[in-house]
């Protein structure tokens, strides 16, 4: 990075002994939410994993994570900015988890 801070990062890692066996993308929270919100995904083996933010019309706003994964849990914040680091409007944005041919959708609303 060029002494900026991160858009976002990733807050937890939990790897447990249980085996995972599928992807998951549970809803973020808080929704509705205001300043921030926290979006959590599971995966079930090492793998390439990719969580966008786009709007409702399909627009892409964020790569909040692209990057490869263990099996594991993990938790990504997103503040409400774009990739310029511009606050976004409030409205209805789609969260989007990619990884291994599995595709996963959560509605996010962003509320000031």
């Amino acid at each position: 990075m060029n002494g900026k801070s991160a858009y976002h990062s990733i807050l937890e890692i939990s790897l447990t002994d249980t085996k995972l066996l599928s992807y998951d993308l549970e809803q973020n929270f808080p929704n509705p939410f205001n300043a921030s919100t926290l979006i959590t995904n599971r995966c079930p083996k090492v793998g390439s994993v990719r969580l966008n933010i786009f709007t409702n019309a399909g627009r892409h706003v964020k790569t909040l994570v692209d990057k490869q994964h263990h099996s594991g849990t993990y938790t990504v914040q997103w503040n409400g900015l774009d990739a310029d680091q511009k606050a976004v409007a409030s409205g209805l944005y789609l969260c989007v988890l990619e990884s291994e041919g599995t595709r996963m959708i959560k509605k996010v609303l962003l509320v000031k």
